[in-house]
């Protein structure tokens, strides 16, 4: 990680399987440290029924602009940036459409797809209901593709 970190000047993060300890013991000789463990949730339908939003909320697609909500969302919530990672996944091309939930005009979670690639981010636990209770909206024919939840163990154990 030395070296990378003198190129990119910026700190990097990794999601690995524990199971492949082969390329885990990889990662460990380039720099990378173990910081936590990840729950893995796996489904193919929303969770019903669906939280009714309150006054002062709304669940709408995400725009350019929320971006930098987003990101302060994220850094305050996981202590990283992703917004090199919003922005890219907000491309017109990439077929997951990103969804924010805001309540009296604050950003308090977001969704960029909830596959392999996606991550959501949420301010509380109910802010993170109204999302899975909504996974249809968000991941459109979930018969066709699991979903995937990687939740931090040391919040969701």
């Amino acid at each position: 990680m030395g070296q990378l970190d003198k190129i990119f000047n910026r700190s990097m993060s990794l999601v690995q399987d524990a199971f492949n300890v082969v390329s885990f013991s990889l990662y460990a000789m380039a720099g990378f440290e173990l910081k936590e463990t990840l729950t893995v949730l796996t489904t193919h339908h929303a969770l019903e029924p669906e939280v009714p939003l309150d006054q002062g909320e709304v669940f709408r697609l995400m725009v350019e602009d929320d971006v930098p909500a987003c990101d302060n969302l994220h850094k305050r919530v996981n202590g990283v940036s992703r917004q090199n990672e919003l922005r890219m996944l907000l491309h017109p091309e990439n077929a997951e459409k990103g969804h924010v939930l805001v309540r009296n005009n604050e950003i308090v979670g977001y969704s960029m797809g909830i596959t392999y690639w996606g991550h959501t981010c949420c301010a509380s636990t109910r802010d993170f209901t109204i999302f899975a209770t909504r996974l249809d909206k968000i991941h459109g024919d979930l018969a066709k593709k699991p979903v995937v939840l990687y939740l931090p163990a040391r919040r969701y154990p």
